[in-house]
């Protein structure tokens, strides 16, 4: 799911999600959130992030438990299709008890109310964090693929 104000600062240039200088984060989401393209920035998901600070992921803006998201390149593919893609994110031993649903990608700003909700992405099956690894590991066709078909 694109958030519409991500999408928008992609497309006006203030986001550039193919950019090394950029800081695009990860963030786990539980069970509670339900995605809406009207979400504009971190504030509106903080209360479902999950919260494990003792045993390795801190929530909150700059939180030790927020990944930043790497190599991440847009390339155009045969078919006029845009895909975005980046190395998977890892997690290590994360504490027992937090129930992970989405990893959203973020532009971190100034605190979490001034920050961008960029992309919503949902686990094929909830994950239950248990102290081992975790890793969102991004689909084969990228994180996200924009047709510009005419």
């Amino acid at each position: 799911l694109w958030y519409d104000t991500g999408l928008a600062r992609i497309a006006n240039n203030l986001t550039d999600i193919g950019a090394s200088g950029s800081t695009l984060k990860v963030m786990l989401v539980g069970t509670g959130y339900t995605p809406s393209r009207a979400h504009d920035f971190v504030d509106h998901v903080t209360a479902y992030e999950i919260d494990l600070t003792a045993t390795g992921y801190v929530p909150g803006f700059n939180g030790a438990g927020r990944k930043t998201l790497a190599d991440s390149v847009v390339t155009v593919e045969s078919g006029n299709i845009i895909k975005w893609d980046a190395t998977d994110v890892t997690w290590t031993t994360l504490g027992t008890g937090a129930t992970i649903r989405y990893a959203i990608i973020i532009q971190e700003s100034t605190n979490d109310a001034g920050s961008s909700l960029i992309c919503c992405c949902q686990a094929a099956a909830d994950i239950v964090t248990g102290g081992g690894d975790v890793t969102i590991q991004w689909n084969a066709n990228g994180i996200a693929r924009i047709s510009n078909a005419p």
